[in-house]
This record gives C-alpha cells, structure tokens and sequence, in this order.
C-alpha cells in the first residue's frame, strides 16, 4: 500500500463523516477556522474541518519509542530547562511582533483568541514537548513522503524506494472526551490560525509528550505503514510546491534560528520559565548550572526585530488582516 493509497481512504472516511455533519447541521467550507471556547476567557480558532473526528501525522520513518522533540536526545533535566528559556525567548520575541501585537487585541463574543507561543514554537522549530498533528490528510502525506535536508534547510521527496514510511490517525474527538478533560494542560490541542501563517496552511494541531510517553503506545493513535514510491513522494512534493505552500517565507525563520542556538538568555526570559517551575528548579543552583553549560544570562533579549523589520511585517499584516477576518466563523450553541 503506498502513502496515497493511505491518505486517499482517511479522506473518504472524512469526508463521509463530513456529508452527515453538512447535512444535519450545516458546516463551513474549507479554509475557514471555528471559534471554539476553552474557557470563559479564551477561544481557539480551529482549522477544517470544524467537527474533526480524526487527526493525523506523516512520518518517512517508523521511530520507537516515538517522543517529542524535547526528548530526542539523551538530555538531563538542565538541557530541557535551556530549552523551555529559548522557548520563552521565542515568545518575548514574537511580543514585539506587529501581527502577534494586534491579534491579542481580537476578541470573539468577548473571548481573547488564545496565542499558542509553544506550538508557534514548535512550528518554527524550537524544541518543544509537543508532537504536531494536522486534521488534512494531504499535509500529513508531505511530510510522510517528503524530508527535511538540513544541509539545505528545505524539504526534499524521500526517492529511495523500498524503504518503510507511516501515517497515525488520531481519534481526536473519542480521546477528548475520555483523557483531555482531566488533563492539565491538555494532551491534545488546537493551534489553528495564528497571527502567523504556518500552523494554519498546515490545519496544526498538536499532542503533548511527557518525558516517558512514546506516541506509538498513546491510546487512539493507530499507525498505518507504507512503502515509499519515488513516484509518489514526488507528486505530494510537488502538490505543496515543495513545502513552499506549508512554510510561508517569514522573518521570524531566520529569528527562531537565532534563537535555538543563542548562548545568551535575558533575565526576563529566565524570570518567566522559573516562574514556571519554581517547584522543580532553584534559581540559584539553576544559574549556576547554566554557566556549567555555557549560558550566560543578560539584561535583555539579544535576538530582536528591528524597526525595518517591523515596518515591512506591519504592511504585509496590513495586506492579510481583512482576509483572516474573514475566514473566522463563529458558531452559537448552548
């Protein structure tokens, strides 16, 4: 069975569930995002289709155990710490981004749309507990078929035939009923649209790991296994320009970079991650470890925009605000 073959039969089972939905309720059409509440403060904006039952992930290899990035490598407990400090760096960042500036000051029937500064993080490749998910299966055959060339820092198709590939479906909607209401913070979310493009062209969800979880024995999370075509990962290259369509060009790229491999850490971010876990870490002691490992906490950020750039990402937001506005939709229910 290839990727297609794969994808093609979760799209039918999709879009079979999607007809009845239609039919006794209405539903809005694809490229729109539904206002969800998660509390009397905050709303997500989840991407089609709005009654998901099913989330998915491509992968070009079968990994076991299957874990966040944060776990990947044989890290201690201060290697992650130094990871959730460039965590916060991103997000002091992006407060001074004027898209991610004026989308805070949206609000939904009184609701503040939730900014996900850990799934952007993830999107931008930060490390993160997060795993990402996406409810198109079509985005899951990308990156099924289709992996990363660090050398070059862009996607390419995987061309080597034979080899063995897998895409998980996710029953979303039976897990959040069962696990994600006692679960703090949930194991399953919606990153959806985002004052910044990616997780949004990717229809992102995302799936909490803690330290010893491995996707592959997660309830809910069935794996379906294929056998790479050349062929085919080319023509899923090609349906997404070659991740062009995925991966927006954007400054932030070049700053998230930056960031995943700064020395330098400000006091502020330090401050926000203690807060955090002040259970777990003293703050002496921690900065003491820090120096260990090389990092140096300073006064402020080190990695920023400049007002060039945030002119030239004030006028492209300027161009996009409207349009976004117009995909939200809202549906009323009690």
């Amino acid at each position: 069975m290839t990727a297609l073959d794969i994808i093609r039969n979760l799209k039918i089972e999709r879009d079979r569930h999607m007809s009845w939905v239609s039919s006794h309720f209405g539903s809005m059409p694809d490229g729109h995002f539904g206002a969800i509440a998660i509390d009397n403060k905050q709303c997500v904006l989840a991407p089609y289709p709005e009654f998901a039952i099913s989330l998915y992930r491509g992968q070009t290899k079968f990994y076991e155990p299957c874990v966040s990035s944060l776990f990947r490598s044989n890290t201690n407990k201060i290697d992650r710490f130094i990871s959730y400090l460039r965590i916060a760096e991103f997000q002091l960042l992006l407060s001074s981004h004027p898209a991610v500036v004026d989308f805070a000051k949206w609000k939904i029937m009184d609701l503040s749309i939730r900014i996900d500064y850990e799934g952007l993080a993830q999107h931008y490749g930060l490390k993160t507990q997060l795993v990402d998910l996406t409810s198109d299966p079509y985005v899951a055959a990308f990156f099924a078929c289709c992996e990363y060339d660090t050398t070059l820092n862009q996607y390419k198709p995987v061309l080597k035939a034979n080899h063995k590939g897998v895409i998980y479906k996710f029953s979303f909607a039976l897990n959040s009923l069962v696990e994600d209401q006692n679960s703090s913070p949930s194991r399953s979310s919606v990153v959806g649209l985002q004052p910044l493009d990616r997780p949004a062209e990717q229809y992102a969800y995302c799936y909490r790991l803690t330290k010893k979880q491995s996707l592959n024995s997660m309830p809910y999370f069935k794996p379906y296994f294929f056998t790479h075509d050349p062929k085919i990962s080319i023509k899923v290259f090609e349906r997404f320009e070659g991740g062009k369509t995925l991966f927006p060009s954007d400054p932030v790229k070049e700053k998230a970079i930056a960031i995943s491999k700064t020395m330098k850490i400000s006091a502020e971010a330090l401050h926000l991650v203690m807060a955090k876990f002040k259970k777990k870490f003293k703050e002496k002691k921690t900065i003491n470890d820090l120096k260990r490992k090389g990092i140096i906490i300073v006064e402020k950020s080190q990695i920023s925009f400049t007002e060039k750039e945030k002119l030239i990402i004030q006028g492209q937001w300027n161009l996009r605000r409207e349009d976004i506005l117009s995909k939200i939709g809202v549906r009323r229910c009690f």
